[in-house]
């Protein structure tokens, strides 16, 4: 151990001596990243198929419906079309989803029902018009439903043609991240390309951290960021658009840093508007000496952007948004519970994780009143907020602990909380690859690592609140955000 330790200490100061990270930053991500992306594409190819429904494909005939089963393929349909309904369901093998279905002499049809193995489009009127039931030829698109690329590149191609989200593509986030898919999509968006796309961001995200601490240690922070398991499992293996969103919450605690708080509110707008649960930088935009005008100001303009983006949605396909919000507020998909968190494994011993959700909102309001009345830093809030998330919420995934290693390197000094944080994003990456694999039995072990993770997080926090606690409060001088110094006042944190 103190081997290893002396090794880290060597490596960290000779990373010291780098006079241009950038540079050093961008070759390893050209070493690590790039062939890792290449090979990962390789080992674990797209696997989808096309299926062609017509008249040799009918297996049953009636006045208003039609049956199709497909010769060549697992695909399997039924046309109904009556006075009451006009629609066309599609069966496909479990662990693949049918993404895109053609009319033949109509062309796509666009629906917003969720990507399961067996999923329904509404035909349009003018759809039926061209309709011939018992000689129409149908092509059905077919993908494996192995990570979340196929929903990304649904939702980028859906925009490219004009359509809409939520009502014509199903759409489970905040419309904003949406804009991102634009670019890989019109890129041919393959896994290959998505993967090189997500190692971009991380590569950004590196960057970022490299501000966080200007002076000698600030390669070594920006490095571990880059080259940390969690970060390229989320990146590069899950295909996982958290690094989006970690870079936007890093984004924003690079301006809390800097007291720049208009910027900040903005960036955390930002953030809501791509994924929900950054509203947790809220409360971070409250205790300071600031007046109260200014303070709802700040929270005004960030809950502002992130309505704002919504609000054309909720007007023009308001079900489908409704379904998109009760999904985030709750974790209920309306499907069995999925995740990494404690409450995911014991709810399948019988407890009901939708019981967390308001004591996570009961712990938010006790902890927003504490904050702002011993005047937390806006970063040490940010990071007591994200682990009473991580803690409580009954829905998570491996990529939502991505944003706790931001806070790393304002931690460099604090082997313990760093060594806690690290902990917990391998057990995450455990867990993860357990649900991946499908290790459903025997429960206790995903529980109790689940349980393991959940205590660490229970033990930073409860350091955390100690610090919070010992604050001068509203009488006295505010405390330091985790990594600055309490000389450093609202200025830059400290070398």
């Amino acid at each position: 151990m103190g081997q290893q330790t002396g090794r880290m200490r060597q490596l960290v100061g000779r990373l010291r001596r780098v006079k241009r990270p950038v540079l050093l930053l961008a070759a390893v991500w050209l070493v690590v990243y790039v062939p890792l992306a290449v090979g990962l594409s390789q080992v674990f190819p797209e696997n989808r198929y096309t299926a062609r429904l017509d008249t040799a494909d009918i297996r049953n005939e009636t006045a208003d419906m039609v049956a199709y089963v497909d010769r060549d393929t697992p695909a399997a349909a039924i046309l109904t079309v009556n006075d009451t309904v006009q629609q066309m369901r599609v069966d496909v093998q479990e662990g693949y989803v049918p993404v895109h279905l053609e009319l033949q002499g109509y062309g796509s049809l666009y629906n917003a029902a969720r990507f399961d193995a067996n999923r329904t489009w509404t035909l349009p009127g003018d759809a039926v018009s061209v309709l011939n039931v018992s000689s129409s030829i149908w092509t059905v698109s077919v993908e494996e439903k192995r990570t979340d690329v196929l929903f990304y590149r649904a939702r980028g191609e859906a925009l490219l043609d004009g359509r809409l989200l939520y009502r014509d593509v199903f759409t489970a986030a905040p419309p904003l991240i949406n804009l991102f898919w634009l670019l890989p999509v019109m890129l041919g968006g393959s896994f290959l390309v998505f993967r090189l796309y997500f190692a971009c961001f991380a590569l950004l995200l590196s960057l970022l951290v490299l501000r966080f601490r200007p002076g000698g240690r600030a390669p070594a922070a920006a490095l571990f960021i880059l080259v940390n398991p969690l970060t390229v499992y989320s990146t590069l293996l899950g295909v996982q658009d958290d690094v989006i969103v970690a870079l936007l919450f890093g984004a924003a605690l690079y301006l809390f840093l800097r007291r720049m708080m208009t910027g900040a509110s903005m960036a955390v707008g930002a953030a809501i508007a791509c994924k929900l649960w950054p509203v947790l930088l809220l409360p971070s935009l409250l205790p300071d000496a600031a007046s109260w005008p200014k303070k709802i100001g700040r929270v005004a303009l960030a809950g502002g952007m992130a309505v704002a983006s919504i609000v054309p949605f909720a007007v023009l396909a308001p079900d489908e948004v409704l379904s998109f919000l009760r999904l985030y507020v709750s974790g209920d998909s309306g499907q069995p519970m999925e995740g990494i968190a404690v409450w995911r494994y014991l709810g399948e011993l019988g407890f009901d994780p939708a019981w967390m959700v308001p004591v996570f909102v009961a712990a938010g309001v006790l902890f927003a009143w504490l904050v702002v009345r011993r005047r937390a830093g806006p970063v040490q809030t940010a990071m007591l907020f994200l682990l009473l998330f991580l803690l409580l919420f009954p829905k998570l995934h491996s990529g939502y602990y991505l944003p706790l290693l931001l806070f790393v390197p304002l931690l460099w000094h604090k082997k313990r909380m760093v060594a806690a944080i690290m902990a917990a994003a391998l057990g995450a990456i455990a867990l993860d690859g357990w649900n991946w694999l499908g290790w459903h039995e025997p429960v206790p072990v995903p529980l109790l690592l689940a349980a393991a993770i959940w205590l660490l997080l229970a033990w930073m926090l409860f350091h955390l609140l100690q610090t919070v606690r010992d604050a001068p409060g509203s009488g006295g001088r505010a405390p330091a955000a985790p990594g600055t110094s309490p000389r450093s006042g609202g200025g830059r944190p400290p070398a």
